[in-house]
C-alpha cells in the first residue's frame, strides 16, 4: 500500500543516513588518534586505485576516484570500518515479537488469548519456559553481542578499538539477522569505506589541531582523561 511504502521510505532515510553518519564520525575519530593506521589506509587505497586504473586502461595522468570495489579490497580500511561498527552498532537492541499464526496483521504485543505458544527450543537459550506465549516481545542487546566472543574465537579487550582484529571474532549483529535484517547494511558499509578511504588518502587528520599527542592517562577513580 501507499502507507507501507511511505513508512519504509521513512525508515530507510532515517536509519540509513543516521547509521552512516555515526559510523563515519566514529571511524574518523579513532583514526585521528592513530597516525600509523591512517598512513596504512592511504597506501592501500592508492595501490587499489592504481591497480584498478591499470586494468581499465586509464592513463597515468588521470585522477580516478576510489570505487566501491577498490575500497573493498583494502584490508586495513575494511578492518577499521568493521571494528568501528562492532563498537558502535546502529541500534542498541533488536526487539522481536513472537507472532501468533492465527493473526496475520494487527497483533498487539503482550495481548494474545491463544493457549499455545512458540517452542523455546528454537531459540537455543537456556533457562526459558518450554513455550513462550504469543505476543511476547523478545529483545536482543546488540551491544552485548558485539562485546562477546564468537564460538571458538577469542575477543581480547572487547572495549578497545583494535582495527586489525580478525573478521568474525565477535558475535556482532549490527544490522540484525534473519528475514528482518537491514536490507541496506552492505551498501552502507561500502559507502562508508569509500568516504573514510578518500579522507585518509587526501588528508591527515588528528586531534588538537592536527598534532598527534599521547592521550593523558586515565585516572583510577573515574576513568576520565
Amino acid at each position: 500500500s501507499v502507507d507501507e511504502a511511505c513508512g519504509n521510505a521513512h525508515s530507510f532515510l532515517i536509519a540509513g543516513f543516521e547509521a552512516m553518519n555515526c559510523l563515519s564520525l566514529f571511524a574518523l575519530l579513532h583514526l585521528s588518534h592513530d597516525k600509523a593506521t591512517q598512513h596504512q589506509i592511504a597506501v592501500e587505497v592508492r595501490a587499489a586505485i592504481s591497480d584498478e586504473a591499470a586494468k581499465a586502461g586509464i592513463a597515468d595522468g588521470a585522477s580516478p576516484q576510489l570505487s566501491l570495489t577498490a575500497a573493498a579490497s583494502c584490508p586495513t580500511l575494511c578492518g577499521v570500518v568493521r571494528e568501528t561498527l562492532r563498537m558502535y552498532p546502529p541500534v542498541m537492541s533488536l526487539p522481536r515479537m513472537v507472532p501468533c499464526p492465527a493473526k496475520e496483521h494487527g497483533q498487539i504485543p503482550h495481548h494474545c488469548n491463544c493457549p499455545e505458544g512458540m517452542d523455546s527450543k528454537f531459540l537455543g537459550l537456556k533457562g526459558l519456559p518450554d513455550r513462550i506465549p504469543h505476543g511476547t516481545v523478545l529483545t536482543m542487546c546488540t551491544a552485548a553481542c558485539s562485546r562477546s566472543a564468537a564460538p571458538g574465537a577469542t575477543l581480547e579487550a572487547p572495549w578497545e578499538w583494535r582495527p586489525l582484529r580478525p573478521e568474525g571474532c565477535s558475535q556482532a549483529l549490527p544490522f540484525g539477522c534473519g528475514p528482518r535484517r537491514c536490507p541496506g547494511g552492505q551498501i552502507a558499509l561500502a559507502l562508508v569505506r569509500v568516504l573514510v578511504g578518500t579522507v585518509c588518502m587526501e588528508l591527515e587528520i588528528g586531534p588538537n589541531g592536527g598534532k598527534f599527542e599521547e592521550p593523558a592517562p586515565e585516572t583510577q577513580e573515574t576513568g576520565a582523561r
